[in-house]
């Protein structure tokens, strides 16, 4: 995006090669990328051995199998420490979704370069032909971005407390076998001791890592707030400084800015309200398990 009413390409120039070229290679960055995120992490995260294997599953039917027979066995136990199969679980879902997060980074930050050349390119631009097709570019670009912005915060938090993240696979629609009689022991459990620590070790690793899991919600979401609202600042001033004749391309560049600085300042105040959210779940997170082992969440 423009500084000035000068700064853009000349109103109406054609494209340069090197701008064209520059576009492509974002483009094809960003669908690499994506396929890297869809395909990757399940080969990636496997390369260390999970149940005793390093072929990681098959298919999404055969982690859920793994995880209800990880968590069953965990609960019965009867300890603190996760079981080895439940903590190989643990360990293969924090490395997959790892390479996730490093995937919608690199993404987001190719998805934001590629934004600022469509919108730049926009306000530059006279023929309405062609400025259409940049501004529909530009708002599918920026809407990507702030999906992969949302899927990276989701990876990184599953990331940083797997086990919750995990557990979201268990079948808590099951009415029979050991899954269901974990899962029922441990509704009981919450349903008892509500507000105070729960008896039982097991359940009392899943209360304090569900709190982890929303506590690294609240930090992600307090930083995301204060860099929008930064960014909102600092791009109305940026708009504030466009200066020469407000010939087409300056009103297009003030625009820009303009809706951009509403945007950062609309996700700020959505992550204030995430984040604070998140704190009253993490403070007392045995209601909130509760409600999620019961498929509510």
């Amino acid at each position: 995006m423009a500084e000035t009413a000068s700064s853009p390409t000349p109103s109406g120039a054609t494209p340069t090669v090197g701008a064209l070229r520059a576009a492509g290679l974002l483009c094809l960055a960003a669908v690499t990328l994506i396929v890297v995120f869809v395909r990757a992490p399940a080969s990636l995260a496997a390369a260390r051995p999970v149940g005793g294997t390093g072929t990681g599953f098959a298919d999404q039917a055969s982690l859920i199998r793994a995880v209800d027979g990880g968590f069953a066995g965990y609960w019965r136990s009867g300890r603190v420490a996760l079981t080895p199969a439940f903590g190989d679980l643990a360990g293969y879902w924090s490395r997959y979704q790892a390479v996730k997060a490093v995937s919608a980074a690199l993404l987001l930050a190719v998805l934001f370069a590629l934004a600022r050349m469509l919108w730049r390119a926009w306000c530059a631009e006279l023929r309405p032909g062609r400025r259409g097709a940049l501004a529909a570019s530009g708002a599918l670009t920026t809407g990507f971005g702030v999906f992969a912005l949302l899927v990276l915060m989701a990876t990184v938090q599953a990331t940083a407390a797997p086990l919750s993240s995990l557990m979201s696979m268990v079948s808590t629609g099951a009415t029979s076998g050991p899954v269901a009689v974990a899962l029922g022991q441990a509704r009981a459990g919450l349903s008892t001791e509500p507000d105070g620590a729960p008896a039982a070790p097991a359940l009392r690793v899943l209360t304090d890592d569900f709190a982890r899991y929303h506590y690294v919600l609240v930090l992600l979401a307090s930083l995301l707030a204060l860099s929008m609202f930064a960014a909102a600042v600092m791009t109305w001033r940026r708009r504030r400084r466009v200066s020469g004749p407000l010939d087409a391309t300056a009103r297009r560049t003030r625009r820009v800015l303009t809706w951009f600085s509403a945007l950062a300042l609309t996700l700020a105040l959505a992550a204030v309200l995430l984040a604070a959210v998140n704190l009253s779940v993490a403070t007392n997170p045995a209601p909130a398990l509760l409600a999620f082992l019961q498929g509510s969440m």
